[in-house]
C-alpha cells in the first residue's frame, strides 16, 4: 500500500469515527499534518519518547487535533502513540466535596488546577515514558463523576509508546504573582470569592504540583482563540453535541445552557492569561477565529 493510499484510508475512517465534514481534512492537510511530520522527525531523530502537550480552550477541537495526532502516528508514521486527556484526571465526586468542604465550596465544581488528581497523573506519564504497565482513568462528565476502576484502559509495557499526548484547557498553563488575583474578570468569583481564597488555592496549586508536570513536556501546542467570549458559544456547541448522542438515556444529560454560563467562569481566568502569556511557551500556536478556523501558525 502506497503512502498515499494509506493516508486516504486514514482519512476516511478518521472522517467517519469523529462526524467531520470533509472540509476538516483539507484543514488538517494545510495546518496539522505538517506539523506531525515535524514531530515525527524529531521523535526518530531522539530515539527517545515525546510528550507533547495540546492546549485550547473549551471547544477550540483540542481534542479531534489529538486523536487525529493519535491515529497519524500509529497507523501512518508507524510510531507507537497514546493520547489522553488531563480531564480524566478529575477527582471524583466525592474527593471534590470533601475539597469543598475543607478548602472552599468552589472546589466541589470541576476545571481548575487542584481539582486534578496530580499524583496518578505525574505517576501515570512516568510509567508510559519508562514503557511499564499502567491504568489511564476515564471521567464521566455526563455524571462528572469517575468511571469504575474496571473501565480504565490497561496499558502493557510490551506497546512502548514512543510519543503521549496530553491534552487539556489548562495544559502547560503557569501561576502568577498573587498581586494580580484581586482583578475580577466575573461575578462568580465576585461573589463567591471576596477573600481570595479559592483563587490563592488555585494559583498555588498550578505552580506547585502543575508546573512540575507541564515542565516535563517536550513540545507544546496551542490551538488559541481570539478572545474569552466565544469560548461560552463552543462550549454550548460541545454539550448541545453530547445530549444529542446520549439523548436516549432516562437520567439528566449533561448541563442546560444557563449552567454552562455559570461553568465556564471558572476557567475564565486563566484562560485568558493563557491567551496573553502562554504562546512564549509553545512550539506551535494555531490561531483561531470566531469560527473556529485556523487563521495562521507560528512556530516557534
Amino acid at each position: 500500500m502506497t503512502d498515499e493510499t494509506s493516508l486516504s484510508r486514514l482519512k476516511e475512517h478518521f472522517l467517519k469515527e469523529q462526524k467531520l465534514p470533509s472540509a476538516y481534512w483539507a484543514i488538517a492537510q494545510r495546518w496539522f499534518i505538517p506539523m506531525f511530520e515535524q514531530l515525527k522527525m524529531h521523535q526518530l531523530s531522539t530515539n527517545a519518547p515525546l510528550l507533547i502537550g495540546v492546549n485550547g480552550a473549551q471547544g477550540s477541537g483540542k481534542s479531534t487535533v489529538t486523536a487525529l495526532m493519535v491515529k497519524y502516528f500509529n497507523e501512518q508514521a508507524n510510531i507507537p502513540t497514546i493520547g489522553f486527556s488531563i480531564d480524566d484526571f478529575y477527582y471524583s465526586k466525592a474527593k471534590r466535596k470533601q475539597l469543598a468542604s475543607d478548602i472552599h465550596p468552589l472546589l466541589e465544581t470541576r476545571g481548575v488546577p487542584g481539582t486534578h488528581d496530580t499524583q496518578l497523573l505525574s505517576s501515570t506519564l512516568d510509567s508510559l515514558l519508562a514503557g511499564d504497565d499502567c491504568l489511564i482513568p476515564k471521567f464521566n462528565k455526563a455524571n462528572d463523576d469517575l468511571h469504575e476502576k474496571s473501565s480504565w484502559e490497561v496499558v502493557k509495557r510490551s506497546t512502548q509508546y514512543k510519543i503521549i499526548i496530553l491534552e487539556g484547557w489548562c495544559v502547560g498553563s503557569r501561576s502568577v504573582n498573587e498581586n494580580t488575583l484581586s482583578n475580577t474578570p466575573n461575578i462568580l468569583e465576585e461573589l463567591n470569592d471576596p477573600g481570595l481564597d479559592w483563587r490563592k488555592y488555585v494559583n498555588t496549586q498550578l505552580k506547585q504540583r502543575y508546573e512540575p508536570i507541564f515542565d516535563r513536556l517536550n513540545k507544546l501546542i496551542l490551538l488559541k482563540a481570539p478572545s474569552f467570549e466565544c469560548v461560552y458559544k463552543w462550549r454550548l456547541e460541545q454539550e448541545h453535541k453530547m445530549r444529542e448522542r446520549l439523548s436516549s438515556s432516562s437520567a439528566k444529560v449533561g448541563m442546560s445552557d444557563s449552567e454552562i454560563h455559570t461553568f465556564i467562569q471558572y476557567y475564565q481566568r486563566i484562560t485568558e492569561e493563557n491567551l496573553q502569556t502562554l504562546p512564549e511557551y509553545c512550539n506551535y500556536v494555531f490561531e483561531l477565529d470566531t469560527n473556529r478556523n485556523i487563521c495562521n501558525c507560528d512556530n516557534i
